[in-house]
Protein backbone atom coordinates (compact mmCIF):
# COMPACT_ATOMS: atom_id res chain seq x y z
CA UNK A 1 0.00 0.00 0.00
CA UNK A 2 1.59 3.70 -1.09
CA UNK A 3 0.13 6.84 0.79
CA UNK A 4 0.57 10.30 -1.35
CA UNK A 5 0.06 13.39 1.57
CA UNK A 6 -0.54 16.65 -0.30
CA UNK A 7 -0.22 19.49 2.37
CA UNK A 8 -1.88 22.99 1.07
CA UNK A 9 -1.71 26.53 1.84
CA UNK A 10 -5.02 28.39 1.44
CA UNK A 11 -6.56 31.42 2.28
CA UNK A 12 -8.97 30.25 4.71
CA UNK A 13 -11.88 32.40 2.60
CA UNK A 14 -11.34 30.04 0.13
CA UNK A 15 -11.40 26.71 1.61
CA UNK A 16 -15.31 26.22 1.78
CA UNK A 17 -14.62 26.44 -2.46
CA UNK A 18 -12.15 24.35 -3.01
CA UNK A 19 -13.74 21.29 -0.37
CA UNK A 20 -16.47 21.05 -2.90
CA UNK A 21 -14.03 20.94 -5.62
CA UNK A 22 -12.53 18.18 -3.59
CA UNK A 23 -15.89 16.83 -2.18
CA UNK A 24 -17.06 16.60 -5.88
CA UNK A 25 -15.11 16.55 -9.09
CA UNK A 26 -11.66 16.00 -8.01
CA UNK A 27 -12.66 12.94 -5.71
CA UNK A 28 -14.20 11.24 -8.25
CA UNK A 29 -11.47 11.94 -10.36
CA UNK A 30 -9.12 10.13 -8.07
CA UNK A 31 -11.17 7.34 -6.84
CA UNK A 32 -11.72 6.15 -10.48
CA UNK A 33 -8.02 5.68 -10.55
CA UNK A 34 -6.81 1.62 -10.27
CA UNK A 35 -5.97 0.79 -7.08
CA UNK A 36 -7.74 3.32 -5.26
CA UNK A 37 -8.41 2.84 -1.62
CA UNK A 38 -9.25 5.75 0.22
CA UNK A 39 -8.91 9.55 0.20
CA UNK A 40 -9.25 12.42 3.38
CA UNK A 41 -9.22 15.83 2.93
CA UNK A 42 -8.18 17.78 6.83
CA UNK A 43 -7.78 20.89 8.24
CA UNK A 44 -4.40 20.64 9.44
CA UNK A 45 -3.79 24.42 10.63
CA UNK A 46 -5.52 28.17 9.59
CA UNK A 47 -4.57 27.94 6.47
CA UNK A 48 -3.06 24.49 5.74
CA UNK A 49 -5.32 21.91 4.11
CA UNK A 50 -3.80 18.42 3.91
CA UNK A 51 -4.79 15.47 1.78
CA UNK A 52 -4.08 11.95 1.95
CA UNK A 53 -4.69 9.53 -0.99
CA UNK A 54 -4.65 5.47 -0.64
CA UNK A 55 -3.24 3.05 -3.29
CA UNK A 56 -2.74 0.08 -3.64
CA UNK A 57 0.12 0.46 -5.39
CA UNK A 58 2.95 3.16 -5.81
CA UNK A 59 1.91 3.53 -9.74
CA UNK A 60 -1.77 4.56 -8.17
CA UNK A 61 0.22 7.24 -5.26
CA UNK A 62 2.22 9.16 -8.11
CA UNK A 63 -0.75 8.98 -10.98
CA UNK A 64 -2.83 10.59 -8.07
CA UNK A 65 -0.10 13.45 -7.73
CA UNK A 66 -0.04 13.77 -11.26
CA UNK A 67 -4.05 13.99 -11.23
CA UNK A 68 -3.85 16.51 -8.30
CA UNK A 69 -1.27 19.01 -9.75
CA UNK A 70 -3.33 19.29 -13.29
CA UNK A 71 -6.70 19.43 -11.60
CA UNK A 72 -5.26 22.32 -8.88
CA UNK A 73 -3.81 23.75 -12.30
CA UNK A 74 -7.01 23.93 -13.96
CA UNK A 75 -9.35 24.03 -11.16
CA UNK A 76 -7.86 25.97 -8.32
CA UNK A 77 -4.54 27.69 -9.18
CA UNK A 78 -6.26 31.18 -8.24
CA UNK A 79 -7.12 29.41 -4.98
CA UNK A 80 -4.34 27.85 -3.83
CA UNK A 81 -1.40 30.01 -2.05
CA UNK A 82 1.61 27.82 -3.90
CA UNK A 83 2.29 24.72 -5.11
CA UNK A 84 1.81 21.91 -2.07
CA UNK A 85 3.99 20.44 -0.52
CA UNK A 86 4.07 16.36 -1.73
CA UNK A 87 5.72 13.19 0.18
CA UNK A 88 4.83 9.61 -1.49
CA UNK A 89 5.77 6.37 0.20
CA UNK A 90 5.48 3.17 1.33
CA UNK A 91 3.14 1.94 4.05
CA UNK A 92 5.37 0.02 6.15
CA UNK A 93 3.12 -0.47 9.02
CA UNK A 94 -0.68 -0.44 9.18
CA UNK A 95 -3.50 -1.08 11.53
CA UNK A 96 -7.16 0.12 11.38
CA UNK A 97 -10.47 -0.70 12.86
CA UNK A 98 -13.51 -2.12 11.18
CA UNK A 99 -14.31 0.17 7.80
CA UNK A 100 -17.17 2.78 9.03
CA UNK A 101 -16.56 2.11 12.82
CA UNK A 102 -15.18 6.12 12.72
CA UNK A 103 -18.69 7.29 12.72
CA UNK A 104 -18.16 9.94 9.73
Amino acid sequence: MYIAIRRYRLDPQNADEVTRHIRGPFLSLLSQEPGFLGYYWLKSGDTVYTSISIYQDQAGAERSTRLAAQYVKQHLEPLIQRPPEVLTGEVLVYKADEVGSFGI
